[in-house]
């Protein structure tokens, strides 16, 4: 990759799509890690598989080929396919949240593309900038929290 326009150019879009700082992404990974059965985000309903206000609410496939969607595997460069199987990405995108651009190593680019991709897929038509998604849905706010972005924060 060219060090420039394009760096600058996935620098801006990383940092656009995730919403929490490497403190907080770090705290919500050991909240999450220390329960497996942890209680839902504040404010949030949790799932019970009926419908609210009439809309579905059932339990949501959200593992990282589902929260692909429709996107081809095949789109994805072999650094891109190996971060999003990486079971710490939530880890290494609190690594990269931390450095600065000049720091960044081809694992790192790999590592932004994929949290960049894996967020766009979980919203319709890729839009992450308007909420578009369940936000009841606490399953898929926490996969997403998983790679720093929080679902709340979109502006």
């Amino acid at each position: 990759m060219d060090r420039g326009q394009d760096l600058d150019a996935l620098w801006g879009e990383f940092h656009s799509v995730v919403t929490m700082t490497s403190r907080e992404l770090q705290e919500f990974l050991r909240a999450d890690a220390s329960s497996e059965e942890a209680e839902p985000m504040p404010g949030l309903q949790p799932e019970t598989g009926s419908a609210q206000d009439g809309v579905a609410t059932g339990a949501a496939d959200t593992s990282p080929a589902a929260a692909m969607g429709t996107m081809a595997v095949d789109d994805l460069g072999p650094g891109e396919q190996a971060a999003l199987q990486d079971d710490h990405l939530g880890e290494a995108v609190a690594s990269v949240l931390a450095k600065r651009k000049t720091d960044l190593t081809e694992t790192d680019l790999d590592v932004m593309r994929a949290v960049i991709d894996r967020v766009r897929a979980a919203y319709p038509e890729g839009d992450f900038t308007h909420n578009t998604i369940d936000l009841r849905d606490d399953a898929l706010r926490r996969t997403l929290m998983s790679v720093g972005h929080d679902p709340l924060r979109v502006h």
